[in-house]
This record gives C-alpha cells, sequence and structure tokens, in this order.
C-alpha cells in the first residue's frame, strides 16, 4: 500500500487578538566583558577662577579693602563657652623634689617615769 502525500494550500485566516503577556524570563548569563575604550587627548585647561578675596572685594562696601582687611572679616564673633570636659586620667608620680634646708633644733624634753604616769620636765 501506498500512502498519498496531498499537498493542500489554505487561504490565509485573519489575524488574532493579542495575547497575555508572559511571565518575566530568568536573568541570562553575564556577558564578556568589553573592549578597552578609545583614549582621547585632554582638553583645553579652562580659565582661571576669582579668588574669595577678588570676590569679596566685589561685594558692597569691600572695595579697595586690603588683604589683611579680608582676613580679619573671616573670624567671627566668639562662641558660648563650652561646658566642663570630664576629668582626666590620674597622671603619674612625680620625680622626687630635692632635700629641704636642715630645720632650727628643737626642744629637749627629759621624760621621767613614775609608777604609770608620765611627767614631762
Amino acid at each position: 500500500a501506498t500512502a498519498a502525500v496531498l499537498d493542500i494550500v489554505l487561504p490565509k485566516g485573519d489575524k488574532g487578538d493579542q495575547g497575555e503577556t508572559g511571565p518575566t524570563g530568568s536573568t541570562g548569563a553575564k556577558g564578556d566583558k568589553g573592549d578597552q575604550g578609545e583614549t582621547v587627548p585632554a582638553g583645553p585647561a579652562g580659565a582661571d577662577g576669582k579668588s574669595a578675596y577678588q570676590i569679596w572685594l566685589e561685594q558692597e562696601g569691600n572695595s579697595g579693602k586690603s588683604e589683611e582687611e579680608f582676613l580679619a572679616s573671616l573670624k567671627g564673633a566668639n562662641g558660648d563657652k563650652g561646658d566642663t570636659g570630664a576629668a582626666g586620667a590620674k597622671g603619674d608620680t612625680g620625680a622626687t623634689g630635692p632635700q629641704g634646708e636642715k630645720g632650727e633644733k628643737g626642744l629637749k624634753y627629759t621624760i621621767k617615769y613614775i609608777r604609770d604616769l608620765m611627767i614631762l620636765d
């Protein structure tokens, strides 16, 4: 028995509705490292900027003032006194001082005992 193969061509149907979005797939493997980027020459240097003193001179009331006046203007009023700090650790024992001068001769007492009584002369 020989089977016959038929080629049947049917007309194309209408386009169907869009289906629902499927679940997110798993993360793929990390790709290969890219090639080194091209080195380019550095750009031209920028223009020098103004110093803080030069900008200060441009402020109203500062024209013609000296750098010393500028520096003095940077210091503000004294702040409030801070809290007393914690006591520090006990310091090491100091070195022994020199021997003092010899004192004056003291009074001489004679001690006599009469039974259990002590008398000082």
